[in-house]
Parts: structure tokens; C-alpha cells; sequence
């Protein structure tokens, strides 16, 4: 498999999982053109990641993504790092 093949996949496996913890499908996740940026402090610290979508979102979609605040949503920190059985909404 060549780098390019596994940064690919990488990145799929990734927005699978960020799908599935917003609690829609990878389908849904991929046609609200999304994209995600470390939120990063000055001390180069990663304080979580914020999940943009471009296109509009459907009624029926934004009912099912936990967390959304506007067309934003805001992941721990160590969210690419942890095992999807130990993740957990943020308390607020």
C-alpha cells in the first residue's frame, strides 16, 4: 500500500469515527462537507477539535448530531488518540 493509499484510508477511518460519535452515518458525515482543525493554545497544547460543515444541514440531520452549535461541533482533545470505548461526550 503506498503512503498516499494509507493517509486515505486513514482519513476515512477517522471521519467514520467522528460520524459515529456525532451519531450519524458516514454518508451523512461526508455530504456535510466537513472539516476539522486542532484547537490549539499558544503552549502548542490541543484543548479539543472543532468539526466545521460547509453545506447546509438537513432538519432531520442536525436533530441527530450531538453537540451542534450552529453548523460546529466541538471534539475532546483526545479524541484521535482514545479508543472509541473510552470516549465520552464532554460534561458542560
Amino acid at each position: 500500500m503506498s503512503n498516499g493509499q494509507l493517509e486515505e484510508q486513514m482519513d476515512r477511518e477517522n471521519d467514520q469515527k467522528v460520524a459515529r460519535f456525532l451519531g450519524i452515518t458516514y454518508e451523512e458525515y461526508i455530504s456535510l462537507e466537513p472539516s476539522v482543525e486542532e484547537m490549539a493554545g499558544d503552549d502548542d497544547l490541543i484543548y479539543g477539535y472543532l468539526v466545521s460543515f460547509d453545506a447546509p444541514i438537513p432538519a432531520d440531520i442536525a436533530a441527530r448530531i450531538r453537540g451542534l452549535d450552529g453548523d460546529e461541533v466541538t471534539l475532546p482533545p483526545a479524541f484521535f488518540d482514545e479508543d472509541e470505548g473510552e470516549q465520552q461526550w464532554p460534561q458542560g
